[in-house]
């Protein structure tokens, strides 16, 4: 028998070569052929008819060992007659009964069916031993590709490596939708605000979006009077998301492909024809498709992209605070934001300053959400247990950098500020030249920083303003520091910029990084400092450790006061973070259910610096990858309050209810009716 053999790969501590991907994909291959031959041995086992073990345990051998393409398809369908009349034994019956749900669709009926099948087959008392082994294998390889589906290690890098994996392939993308749908939208008191890619923001796409949703969720087809379609888009709207695609592709090419996605949104979100898709018999009753974008979103990878290169395009389409499509048509409010930032990193200097430069470079505001936002949640003990942390010198300077500025900030708010600021300032001077040797003898702590700040600015449209040297209004959202440049085109910081991004030269910016720029540093704990003999090796203080949490507190204070919202997803950050279990979320940090735990010297608050709670509403990230929902979300987080915390049932209760209310509420604010009464 093979079964012993389905073991998965062993796990690594750092990023999987592509020897281990080759075997990885190789070792998918056994299981994906194994699988499904279990599948349809156990599929006909149910038959009640003579069964020959022998041909099938061969058949099954032969499947492990190739591992090929010409594996069978799953198609129950084919393998068993679904008209046969039901069986006597009840393991037999929840089988076909399984069979008919996949066929209607509703797969996790099926799967509930399929799975209870099985453990009722396995617990017969003179079940055949051929049969337990099956099902124990079975069992065994589909939690195994479970786990390959979602993830295999920490961080979402590794992420997004399984996310494409084959195994997520064989369900089709209409089946996928409809049982995400029926998870977000199935019952009458859910509401969801989707992501999607730019697609969506064409009248036909848009149309066929809504009639697709509609069938598949029972609510009829498209009609402006149909009042379940009314209902259908009273409790849902749509946040376009950029994506952040890890490949080799430049920077630059991936700021033009944003700048041609936010033109089509823009041109969408203008069109008179869009929001005025289907008119009433009344001719006052429109469907306006424009309303149903809502928000735009940075999802991925911000290690391989960071959201410098998606802030000039989301700052041009936000560029009015009210948007009209005419006389008699209602204003439209700009597109709230709900950016993924401060959820993977390899230093939580660097998952901070992602974060800040995710608020500052994109100009959130009022009713704003960061998404996830472990970086500054996570504490730097826990973070840091691990005791190395690898960079490259290009971005460990960035983080030296943006630090030392916060340090100077928090100089009157924390008492080792300004040590910690000299700390960084003999890094600084270490690696500023490795990074910039053009310039450096002209390197101070602040033309860095300032030098950072301008990365907010296009160089596509600089590139365009060089060339022109004129400034149109509408440029000013793509190059908010034009003017400032123009006045000082000789200073350091522009200068820095324009090596950066390659505005010195034509060509792409920097994506052809400097030997000495892509240089790893290994960060250990210990109160040394690296030298320009030895710079490579770096150290992390006790103090500095201190310091990132000071800073935290302090981000936390700021974002609460401009009205952002941290978007909480407690399974998704387990799955794939550095969150090892629910209690261990920062959630509990960010907005907590004893309100002792902020006051001066608490648990959340030793350095005295946070003045409250930071809002927070709960999400599940996608329900189509990761396996839960919304009240399971709240659910999880009352039993790590109730017997982690020491949180008393009706506290949680209670805590819990103020978090969902404040979804509740968060969806209201942002969403507008997209069948709507034109003002007479």
């Amino acid at each position: 028998m093979v079964f012993n053999s389905c073991k998965p790969p062993e796990k690594t501590q750092t990023l999987p070569s592509a020897d281990y991907d080759h075997a990885v994909l190789k070792q998918h291959n056994q299981w994906q052929t194994t699988y499904q031959t279990l599948f349809r041995i156990l599929l006909n086992s149910v038959v009640p008819e003579e069964f020959d073990w022998q041909t099938h345990i061969a058949s099954l051998d032969l499947a492990w060992r190739l591992g090929h393409v010409g594996r069978p398809v799953i198609k129950p369908g084919a393998w068993l007659n679904l008209n046969m009349p039901a069986a006597d034994h009840t393991a037999q019956q929840l089988a076909y009964s399984a069979l008919n749900n996949y066929h209607q669709g509703k797969f996790q009926l099926g799967w509930l069916y399929w799975l209870t099948a099985l453990f009722l087959m396995y617990r017969q008392p003179h079940a055949n031993p051929n049969q337990k082994a099956c099902i124990l294998a079975f069992l065994h390889l589909a939690q195994l590709f479970r786990r390959d589906m979602i993830h295999d290690g920490v961080g979402l890098k590794r992420f997004v490596r399984y996310f494409d994996n084959p195994v997520r392939k064989i369900a089709s993308e209409q089946h996928r939708d409809q049982d995400s749908l029926h998870q977000l939208l199935g019952e009458e008191n859910q509401w969801a605000e989707l992501k999607i890619t730019e697609w969506i923001a064409d009248k036909s796409a848009a149309l066929r979006f809504i009639n697709t949703s509609c069938t598949q969720l029972g609510k009829g087809k498209l009609n402006i009077n149909n009042t379940e379609l009314n209902k259908f888009l009273a409790r849902t709207h749509t946040c376009i998301h950029f994506i952040r695609i890890p490949s080799q592709i430049p920077h630059t090419a991936r700021r033009i492909k944003a700048l041609g996605a936010a033109q089509k949104i823009d041109q969408f979100l203008n069109s008179a024809t869009a929001a005025h898709s289907l008119i009433g018999e009344d001719k006052t009753t429109v469907l306006d498709l424009t309303q149903l974008i809502r928000g735009l979103d940075v999802a991925g990878d911000e290690l391989a992209t960071p959201t410098e290169v998606f802030a000039p395009a989301i700052r041009w389409l936000r560029r009015e605070p009210l948007r009209s499509l005419g006389f008699n048509h209602p204003p439209h409010q700009r597109l709230h934001l709900s950016i993924h930032a401060g959820e993977d990193f390899n230093h939580l200097l660097g998952g901070l300053r992602h974060l800040d430069e995710t608020v500052q470079f994109c100009e959130m505001g009022q009713y704003d959400r960061i998404g996830h936002g472990l970086a500054l949640g996570i504490l730097p003990e826990q973070w840091f247990k691990c005791g190395e942390v690898f960079v490259t010198v290009a971005e460990h300077l960035d983080n030296l950098v943006w630090a030392w500025h916060q340090a100077q900030i928090l100089s009157g708010l924390w008492a080792n500020a300004e040590v910690v600021a000299l700390r960084l300032v003999a890094r600084i001077n270490i690696y500023a030249p490795l990074v910039y040797p053009d310039y450096a003898d002209q390197l101070t702590p602040e033309d860095l920083y300032q030098a950072w700040l301008l990365r907010r600015n296009c160089p596509v449209k600089w590139r365009q303003y060089l060339a022109t040297e004129t400034i149109p209004s509408e440029l000013k959202h793509w190059l908010p520091d034009v003017d400032k440049a123009y006045a000082q085109p000789d200073s350091t910081a522009y200068k820095l910029n324009a090596s950066y991004q390659g505005l010195d030269r034509f060509g792409p910016a920097q994506e052809l990084l400097q030997p000495n720029q892509t240089s790893i540093v290994l960060i250990k704990k210990g109160e040394q400092l690296p030298t320009a003999c030895h710079p490579l090796n770096d150290w992390l203080a006790p103090v500095e450790l201190d310091f990132m949490e000071a800073l935290q507190d302090y981000l936390l204070v700021r974002y609460a006061q401009k009205g952002l919202i941290i978007e909480a997803n407690p399974s998704s950050n387990v799955f794939i973070s550095r969150i090892e279990d629910y209690h261990l979320h920062p959630i509990f940090r960010w907005y907590p259910p004893h309100d002792t735990w902020l006051k001066p010297g608490g648990k959340f608050n030793r350095f005295n610096l946070r003045q409250g709670a930071m809002p927070v509403c709960v999400n599940t990230d996608d329900p189509g990858i990761f396996p839960t929902t919304l009240p399971n979300e709240f659910q999880l987080l009352k039993e790590a309050a109730l017997h982690h915390h020491g949180i008393g049932t009706m506290e949680a209760e209670c805590w819990l209810e103020s978090l969902r209310q404040a979804g509740v509420d968060i969806f209201s604010q942002t969403h507008t009716d997209v069948i709507i009464k034109k003002q007479v």
